[in-house]
């Protein structure tokens, strides 16, 4: 018989070794873990180790050092009883903590992903093919008599004790006992979303500056926004600010990310260099929090809209797995932030395209010149100017940032837990306030929807004043909230629908590049018309490709006549023809037919009556009656 006898003194020594750490994890959560460890592997000198089972009479194999110590905490699972993992945590060579929740299922894949995962981290982990599958072996045997809820996502996650928060770096806010663990494939980078500085100190070097410069109060009061969605069942949407360089846009888009973490592109901050696929990923990484994007120049313009759509629809693409099976869309909620030299119409246009109505709505676009000859500030609080406000709000989000969001969930998740009915109420009242005094009379719908928007980052930021976060005084986010919404209408061209004003924008730009090329002119001799045929023999040119034929009237105007074809497959190209022709009816630059027809009969010398969309000069003059 095989001489086990040094196998099995080593295998003592995991009761007496294991686990000095798990005895100060175990006194840490006020709980009790068993473990029960694999046949064949061992601690000793801060390190697991497997020993091999001798297979001949021969002298005992040497045991496989597989990695440094680390503790198992937890099985984690989903609320469905799926989705299992196991909550690891170790120390790294710098004694620094760390700790990841491991899907078990990677325990299955080929390669080394488990092993690059923790060395990444700073666990020492053998590098052998050997080791790797002990590794795996280790992680997939062991036992934890400790039970924790996983989720795969950040935000809200309701449990049995109530709502719980869940940071992208693994905090939780919430009940006390709720215990929820934040499981992925990759171990999170704790950097992102580390904290640094105190909150009064983020107050006082950022946060105060807000004062009476609206475009910055505003993206600060947007950042406490993204928790509020779920509370207040309100979908995701955006704002985009967008000037020329140098106006402090950029500023602060930094600042209200300092609300979460480091303000940085190795931070909270993301570039809106990524084709939507890429995006999605970013979005689920950041549900229920903020979303900065910087730059929208750097976008792929083919990119721009569907990126734009994706983000607030809130859910990714549907896509089947390898068998063919669908594949579970990813989901999120969140308000996204983002800056840029030119508005999302004028970057969608560097391909041709123009935005739909529900981009615009979805992304709102607010000049980022404030108006007091500052750029985005209109007061300096003591600086010299704007330049040297915005270099100090830049240097003082590099040195505090992260302790303003976890004071406002703190008190967001015990007001949800302790009386959500009250939050409730105060956040509907301070919206409803907002709507009352600020939403124009007869807006269109697309208008009220931006304008409810407004309204709750008014509430997130007159909120975080309520719990002490921001230090202002009452009525700052509503003000600020108020500049953003109206210099958004201002730059929209109204309260009317967008589509509309798209209309006459289509047809007006047609009229422009093709005015004399593609129309036939028609002379007229008292109320005889002449054929065109005389104008070009005149001048030598013909009408190449007619559109239709435009004319003096009687009152020295001029007016195109549209063949309706034409109308339908090129000039309204991809929209509703019949919205355009209502739509320049009521702004009185169509001459509406008999009846339902939007057509007009015309008597044109050698056709006899026609129908045409009559379409009057005045609309080459820009001004909507």
């Amino acid at each position: 018989m095989p001489d086990d006898s040094g196998a099995a003194k080593r295998l003592d020594e995991i009761r007496a070794l294991a686990d000095e750490r798990m005895a100060a994890d175990n006194d840490a959560a006020g709980d009790t873990i068993d473990i029960e460890w694999p046949p064949d592997f061992f601690v000793s000198k801060g390190a697991i180790w497997y020993q091999p089972r001798p297979t001949t009479r021969e002298a005992e194999p040497s045991p496989i050092w597989v990695c440094a110590a680390l503790r198992p905490i937890a099985e984690t699972r989903d609320e469905n009883g799926g989705s299992w993992g196991l909550l690891l945590r170790w120390d790294d060579r710098d004694d620094r903590l760390h700790e990841w929740a491991m899907p078990r299922r990677l325990l299955h894949l080929d390669g080394n992903q488990i092993a690059a995962e923790l060395d990444h981290a700073g666990l020492t982990v053998g590098t052998s093919q050997q080791a790797h599958e002990r590794l795996k072996q280790f992680l997939g045997w062991i036992k934890v008599s400790q039970h924790l809820r996983c989720v795969t996502r950040t935000g809200w996650h309701q449990t049995e004790a109530g709502h719980v928060y869940v940071l992208p770096g693994g905090e939780t806010f919430g009940p006390r006992g709720a215990r929820v663990i934040l499981q992925s494939e990759h171990i999170a980078a704790a950097d992102a979303t580390r904290p640094r500085g105190t909150l009064a100190e983020w107050q006082e070097q950022v946060a105060r500056y807000a004062v009476g410069n609206h475009r910055l109060g505003l993206y600060l009061s947007a950042a406490f926004a993204p928790p509020l969605l779920d509370v207040a069942n309100e979908p995701s949407g955006g704002l985009h600010l967008h000037g020329g360089s140098q106006t402090g846009k950029t500023t602060v888009l930094y600042c209200g990310a300092s609300v979460w973490g480091r303000a940085d592109t190795s931070g909270q901050i993301r570039t809106w260099r990524a084709t939507g696929n890429g995006m999605e990923g970013v979005a689920a990484e950041t549900c229920d929090a903020l979303l900065p994007l910087d730059e929208i120049g750097m976008v792929d313009a083919r990119e721009a809209g569907e990126i734009v759509y994706s983000l607030a629809n809130e859910s990714g693409k549907a896509r089947a797995g390898r068998d063919g099976s669908a594949r579970a869309r990813r989901t999120w909620r969140t308000v996204f932030l983002s800056t840029g030299e030119v508005p999302l119409s004028v970057k969608m246009g560097e391909r041709g395209a123009a935005p739909m109505a529900g981009q615009e709505v979805r992304l709102a676009n607010i000049p980022a010149d404030a108006g007091a000859g500052l750029g985005v500030f209109q007061k300096l609080h003591g600086k010299a100017d704007g330049t040297a406000l915005a270099v100090h709000l830049r240097e003082a989000t590099r040195s505090y940032y992260g302790t303003a969001a976890r004071a406002f969930l703190d008190k967001l998740a015990h007001e949800r837990a302790t009386d959500p009915k009250g939050l409730t109420e105060t956040i509907e009242k301070v919206r409803r306030d907002f709507l009352d005094k600020r939403l124009p009379a007869g807006a269109d719908g697309q208008v009220v929807s931006v304008a409810r928007r407004f309204s709750l980052l008014a509430a997130a930021g007159e909120l975080a004043r309520m719990f002490g976060v921001l230090p202002w005084t009452k009525g700052e986010a509503m003000a600020a909230a108020a500049a953003g919404l109206t210099a958004w209408i201002k730059a929209r061209g109204g309260t009317g629908a967008a589509e509309d004003a798209q209309a006459v924008a289509t047809v007006r730009r047609f009229l422009e590049q093709h005015e004399e090329s593609r129309f036939s002119l028609l002379l007229q001799t008292g109320q005889a018309e002449t054929q065109a045929g005389e104008d070009e023999a005149r001048s030598g040119r013909p009408t190449v490709n007619r559109v239709g034929y435009r004319r003096e009237t009687t009152a020295g105007g001029w007016e195109f006549l549209i063949f309706p074809e034409v109308w339908k497959s090129e000039i309204c190209k991809g929209i509703d023809p019949m919205r355009v022709a209502e739509a320049l009816h009521v702004a009185c630059f169509l001459d509406k037919g008999d009846g339902k027809n939007w057509a007009k009969k015309h008597r044109i010398p050698g056709q006899g009556p026609t129908r045409f969309y009559t379409v009057t000069g005045a609309i080459l003059q820009g001004d909507e009656k």
